[in-house]
């Protein structure tokens, strides 16, 4: 069994400029330390614990799913699929590159919304396990833009996500998981 060293911050500069939203989470896999790191924005705009605790829930399950490592497989598939397709095309160097870039993209948001909606789960069960409401803390979603469904957006609607942690705590209070 290894040792993994957990490391809790903020992270303003780290996703300044994240595309879809002023404020965000991101979970980090460096081997041998995980970093699940909050922008100080979203600290502001969480409105109770609940909230940061459903946040934070969220995005450890992305650590303890594997989802992190697998993320960064799919685009390395990405990169090498398109990559050796424009090769094979006889493209140039900077198109190759180009068509590595885009697959390494795509790759990385092939699963994305399904592994969104897993750590909604586990992160609803970890937040309840604490001792924290994660429907409460779910409402989150209702006062942040909703990335709707678009065909390669990398989170599912907002309205799925709470769908989600409300069949997570049902799931809990039946005795179906804990």
């Amino acid at each position: 069994m290894s040792i993994v060293s957990w490391m809790v911050g903020t992270a303003d500069g780290f996703l300044a400029d994240a595309a879809e939203s002023q404020f965000g989470a991101v979970a980090s896999n460096t081997g041998t330390i995980v970093l699940l790191m909050v922008t100080l924005s979203l600290i502001g705009e969480a409105r109770n614990a609940d909230e940061l605790a459903f946040v934070v829930g969220h995005e450890a399950s992305h650590h303890i799913l594997g989802h992190i490592n697998r993320k960064s497989s799919a685009a390395t598939m990405g990169a090498v699929i398109l990559g050796g397709l424009a090769s094979a095309y006889g493209g140039s160097n900077e198109s190759i590159q180009t068509a590595q870039d885009f697959g390494a993209q795509f790759g990385a948001r092939f699963y994305s919304k399904d592994w969104e909606l897993e750590a909604d789960y586990l992160g609803a069960i970890i937040a309840l396990n604490a001792g924290y409401d994660p429907e409460h803390g779910a409402q989150f979603f209702a006062r942040i833009p909703d990335p709707g469904d678009k065909i390669l957006g990398s989170h599912p609607s907002n309205a799925a996500r709470m769908a989600q942690v409300a069949r997570a705590v049902a799931d809990y209070r039946a005795g179906r998981v804990r």
